[in-house]
């Protein structure tokens, strides 16, 4: 087994996942009410998802903010 394979557990191998990707901007444009947007757009998203049982044990989930430069704030 690969240190790859080693590091991703899923959840529940037999249901099917959503692999989903945020990519968020936090640059400079963002910031004042923008940015505050976009932070209770991610709680609302967070929120969501938790309270749905299906919608927290298939959507597996990648957060990547660029700016200045690109960063995987989050991996799977």
């Amino acid at each position: 087994m690969s240190k790859l394979e080693e590091r991703i557990e899923i959840a529940n191998p037999q249901q099917p996942h959503c692999a989903t990707v945020l990519v968020l901007d936090i640059s400079g444009s963002m910031s004042g009410e923008k940015i505050a947007a976009l932070n209770d757009g991610l709680k609302t998203f967070k929120d969501e998802v938790s309270k749905d049982e299906l919608a927290a044990k298939r959507v597996d989930l990648a957060v990547v903010t660029f700016g200045l430069e690109v960063s995987v704030t989050h991996d799977f």
